[in-house]
């Protein structure tokens, strides 16, 4: 992970359910959903995390809260930062990033970006009050079915009245799905973990990633966010693929602001499999994962039908390789 680019301007200008109280401050109420799956304690080969939960003040989940959502696998490689909202939010904030931009390592805007190569974006923060504020500014890149794909971050002070622009460079790897990506950036005083808060919501810009062998990407037709009430916040994404077998504990730290009010909560989640090609989690490779995959064979990442977990060799295609995968290993019964 290289160090950010800097440059400034001066303008005038599992499911736990939780119930945390901070003394002054509002009551808060953290939600670590199992990815639709609330009977099972832990996630499995590629699935989707979801951390939902609500703002509670005055005893009241309340609407317009913004909520930091830190994931960390301990002792591993995988963090994640989103910021979600709860319900409508304002979008007038003094501190706010104003700008994303996808260009080369010298800020020429670009689009298209190899898989198993650099992604470069230009990240514009405005900082609007009359006093200088210290940030930390996240850039996340994800791939077209939500996956985190690198992560780069820089702690800086942003100047009263004044923007500062900063170039992230991020790798993308070679099991990217090619499509239509997404990058990720929040802008909060401090991580989650050291009780930060967010100081706007999460902004985004899509970009695509490509193949050595294509010059097009197709459109993603996947939605991860689903359906919340008001008063609900949601933070998706996607385990990605880790070789088998594979057991791995994530911290979940929550920091929260609301009109001046901050609260903050954590939490744990467990991953594991031994056979990601035991698709409906019975212990034993059958004939239901076999047609599983062969049933969208020669699909890509981002077409109809296109379901990372049957992506057994990660390549962003099912192939030969995955139906050879889940085949050789018919009939086979394991414990966990």
């Amino acid at each position: 992970m290289r160090k950010p680019i800097l440059f400034a301007f001066v303008t005038l200008l599992i499911s736990y359910n939780i119930l945390y109280t901070v003394t002054a401050q509002p009551t808060y109420f953290v939600t670590v959903d199992a990815a639709a799956k609330p009977n099972r304690p832990h996630y499995r080969y590629r699935e989707i995390v979801n951390v939902t939960g609500s703002f509670y003040f005055n005893g009241e989940p309340v609407e317009g809260a913004l909520v930091a959502v830190e994931v960390k696998e301990i002792g591993g490689t995988l963090k994640v930062l989103r910021t979600a909202p709860t319900g409508n939010i304002s979008e007038d904030w003094s501190l706010d990033i104003i700008s994303i931009i996808p260009c080369d390592q010298n800020g020429k805007p670009k689009t298209n970006f190899y898989r198993n190569g650099d992604f470069f974006v230009n990240v514009t923060v405005q900082n609007k009050m009359i006093v200088d504020r210290s940030i930390l500014l996240i850039a996340i890149a994800a791939d077209v079915d939500s996956t985190p794909l690198g992560i780069n971050w820089v702690k800086a002070n942003v100047a009263a009245n004044s923007v500062l622009g900063v170039i992230f460079n991020i790798w993308l790897p070679d099991w990217s799905s090619t499509g239509t990506g997404k990058v990720w950036v929040n802008l909060l005083t401090e991580w989650p973990e050291n009780n930060g808060y967010p100081y706007c919501p999460e902004r985004t810009a899509n970009f695509n990633i490509i193949s050595s062998t294509s010059s097009s990407s197709e459109s993603s037709t996947t939605s991860q966010e689903g359906i919340q009430s008001p008063t609900e916040y949601r933070a998706s994404f996607r385990l990605p693929p880790r070789a088998a077998p594979y057991n791995a504990n994530f911290s979940v730290h929550v920091g929260a602001y609301y009109n001046g009010w901050t609260a903050f909560q954590s939490t744990t989640f467990q991953a594991k499999y031994k056979y990601p090609e035991d698709y409906d989690y019975n212990f034993e490779i059958n004939i239901y994962d076999v047609v599983k995959v062969t049933s969208i064979y020669a699909k890509k990442s981002g077409q109809p039908g296109w379901n990372p977990q049957l992506d057994f060799l990660p390549d962003g295609r099912i192939g030969v390789n995955d139906v050879v995968l889940v085949t050789s290993k018919f009939a086979k019964k394991y414990t966990e």
